[in-house]
């Protein structure tokens, strides 16, 4: 079984980016995730800023596996949707230019008619992204929202002017009610990119994120899922409730290295 890449995501560490990478570099990661909307803006880095930062990740042997991009809105919102759409492209754009080959999107909860104005704008804004995507060599990933599997395959299915993919969250799939197992396998066609995130199901069956480790998810069965669907690509650690952030992903990224390790 092929050995996974692990990432953290900055958020874990909240520091300013070069000791972000730093940090990163320290506990063991191979890779950072950044938001390009609060983290690490395209406005923030110049020609040369952009050079300097590669120089000084690679000297941190680290790399920038994917990007994400958060959006207070859904993509069929029509509040702003048009500068929206082109914020996402240029997302797309900086995240090649890292060295990276997804972005990350939440679009908002998927309409469940399939007939709905809602549903109709976000086919069409999503065809237009994956177009775009295909243009640049960068693929859209979208995280869902507590969506019913068979909406998001629906909507996977309706997306065919360029890749469009899916961020799996397991935590979320979980904390929603679908053991996230037998979804890697009903949705691995689309999956392009993995939340390492753990979780609980509460008495109100709203879910808790807990420690990686530490929650309902069976990481041994999980990771061995993953090599039987052929998922090659990144595992992002990412914690967003605790104390103890970046102490939860050190301690997130060793455990996964335990249960990863060459066979």
């Amino acid at each position: 079984m092929p050995t996974l890449k692990k990432a953290v995501t900055a958020a874990c560490l909240n520091l300013p980016v070069r000791e972000t990478l730093i940090a990163a570099s320290e506990i063991g990661a191979e890779g950072v995730q950044f938001d390009v909307r609060t983290e690490l803006r395209p406005s923030d880095l110049s020609q040369t800023g952009r050079r300097q930062f590669l120089k000084f990740l690679s000297e941190m042997n680290l790399e920038v596996p994917s990007l994400r991009f958060s959006s207070r809105r859904a993509f069929y919102n029509a509040n702003d949707l048009e500068r929206r759409i082109a914020a996402t492209k240029a997302a797309m754009d900086f995240t090649y230019q890292l060295g990276a080959k997804i972005l990350t999107l939440r679009i908002g909860r998927i309409p469940t008619d399939a007939e709905s104005p809602d549903y109709l704008i976000l086919r069409e804004v999503l065809n237009g992204i994956a177009r775009y995507g295909n243009h640049v060599g960068v693929a859209a990933a979208i995280t869902p929202s507590g969506d019913n599997p068979a909406d998001l395959a629906r909507l996977m299915g309706d997306i065919t002017e360029g890749p469009l993919g899916l961020d799996f969250d397991p935590a979320g799939f979980l904390m929603s009610g679908h053991d996230p197992v037998p979804m890697l396998r009903e949705l691995h066609q689309w999956i392009f990119h993995v939340q390492a995130r753990d979780g609980l199901q509460d008495a109100s069956g709203s879910g808790l994120e807990v420690e990686l480790g530490r929650g309902e998810i069976d990481w041994l069965e999980f990771v061995a899922t993953l090599d039987e669907i052929a998922y090659r690509g990144w595992l992002i650690v990412t914690r967003t409730q605790g104390e103890d952030r970046a102490g939860d992903a050190e301690r997130a990224l060793k455990y996964l290295r335990n249960i990863d390790a060459p066979q």
